[in-house]
């Protein structure tokens, strides 16, 4: 099956990146991707509108379900990372390959191939390698490769044993690849990296879509082990919990800012391990919400090393009063990132640790001080950075272009927060309709047919 609509957007975001990659310099190549990412974004709306009602054959153009949340969510992300991008860190090629990273996304969720899953797992990575080795004097790509292109590896490997019918051989190496992918602990030192040296655009095409969390979800429905959801569980909160530790340590923001999604990232693995309705659920509700929030807390903080320089957190350098914008939307991103009360995170993590305490009390317990200590890891950062000096004669709070990709990304949180229904509603319309199905198991002589991959909808 293959999901017309995200393709559609996927073909548009490669029309895109050529348009943006033959301007002349960055700025028009912003240009352009606005208009690119603005039409996209109409396009998903009313497609998550009317989608169900429009009939391709007997098969809904988009039908309802998760895979609502997914194109909306990639397109509005798409839309701020292109408005927010500062022109410092981001050329042309950057542009480009954003809109590559984020086609390469859509393509990942639009196909139950496992081939298709595959080539759009590998090919990202290749895209992000190549932005990294753009940058010389950045060693980060070696890194990065070596990770990366490991995951990529595994997961060809495990495809190829599940078309073979080795089940179980083939969900090892598709762990290994999720691990490796997600930054799962102890394979978290690539992320920070990622995060200290690569443009925020493309930190954020790369990592926020999650490809490894949606395929540990398939891997578990597939195999309903108690041994391997314990696994899975022990290591998301142990991800979680060590993050969040090493996340109050750092001195720098764009590594506290790592450590943070890598911890709030370690929910979805730790939710999706409960393999319950309530858990995953939640869990999906998690993905939405850090999805936003992460996002616009990672592009305000690109936004304010734009024009101090490198940020340091380990001693008062801001002014709130000066720049009133970017403080107050640095605050409610950061809240909503870590589930302040009245924002959607709130609802899904309590959705999330409801439908897992029962079966792993201990770890609940350990995921509850992660969430403590992120908390105070965000309130630490805003301190830092809002109070402590005077305005220097360089800095500007933000204009009109990123108020509005601000509020795009932080009006979805705040007033699904309010009426967390809104966004619950198509996660239980998939479970009532059981739309949440596992991988198929092939035939060992179906190598070469499609297989059932992502069948999230």
């Amino acid at each position: 099956m293959v999901y017309l609509s995200h393709i559609f957007i996927a073909v548009l975001y490669l029309v895109g990146a050529n348009w943006a990659l033959c301007s002349a310099d960055a700025v028009i190549a912003r240009q352009r991707s606005m208009v690119t990412a603005l039409i996209a974004l109409m396009v998903a709306s009313m497609i998550t509108v009317f989608g169900s009602a429009v009939l391709l054959g007997e098969q809904p153009l988009l039908p309802a379900g998760p895979s609502r949340f997914i194109v909306l969510t990639l397109t509005l992300l798409t839309f701020s990372v292109v408005s927010f991008a500062p022109l410092q860190t981001h050329r042309r090629q950057t542009f480009s390959r954003i809109f590559t990273l984020m086609a390469l996304a859509l393509g990942f969720f639009a196909t139950t191939s496992l081939w298709a899953a595959v080539m759009c797992w590998s090919l990202s990575a290749v895209v992000a390698w190549l932005e990294l080795k753009s940058h010389k004097s950045r060693g980060i790509h070696r890194m990065f490769a070596w990770y990366q292109f490991s995951a990529a590896g595994f997961f060809l490997a495990g495809a190829l044993l599940f078309s073979f019918g080795a089940v179980s051989p083939a969900l090892g190496c598709f762990l290994l690849a999720i691990s490796l992918r997600s930054g799962v602990f102890p394979w978290q030192s690539w992320f920070t990296h990622f995060f200290e040296k690569a443009p925020m655009g493309i930190v954020i095409a790369y990592v926020i879509p999650q490809f490894g969390f949606f395929s540990e979800l398939m891997m578990l429905q597939q195999e309903n082990s108690r041994v391997l959801a314990v696994v899975i569980a022990s290591l998301g909160a142990l991800t979680a919990f060590v993050a969040a530790l090493l996340g109050i340590a750092q001195q720098e923001s764009r590594r506290a800012l790592a450590y943070l999604i890598l911890s709030q990232s370690g929910l979805l693995t730790f939710g999706f391990a409960g393999q319950t309705e309530l858990a995953v659920q939640g869990a999906l509700l998690c993905w939405f919400s850090l999805a936003l929030s992460c996002t616009s807390f990672a592009l305000l903080i690109a936004v304010l090393e734009a024009r101090r320089g490198r940020l340091l957190i380990n001693r008062a350098q801001g002014n709130f009063s000066h720049t009133p914008r970017i403080a107050m939307g640095f605050l409610l991103a950061g809240f909503a990132s870590v589930g302040f009360p009245l924002t959607l995170g709130f609802a899904a993590e309590d959705i999330l640790l409801q439908g897992t305490i029962s079966q792993y009390p201990w770890l609940s317990l350990m995921l509850a001080v992660a969430m403590a200590l992120n908390g105070f890891n965000v309130l630490r950062m805003f301190f830092m950075l809002f109070t402590g000096r005077k305005k220097p004669a360089d800095e500007v709070d933000i204009g009109l272009r990123e108020n509005i990709a601000l509020a795009v990304l932080l009006a979805p949180l705040f007033l699904s927060g309010l009426l967390p229904q809104l966004a619950l509603q198509p996660l239980l319309h998939a479970y009532n309709e059981k739309q949440l199905n596992a991988w198929q198991r092939p035939q060992p002589t179906m190598l070469d047919s499609p297989q059932s991959f992502f069948s999230l909808r």
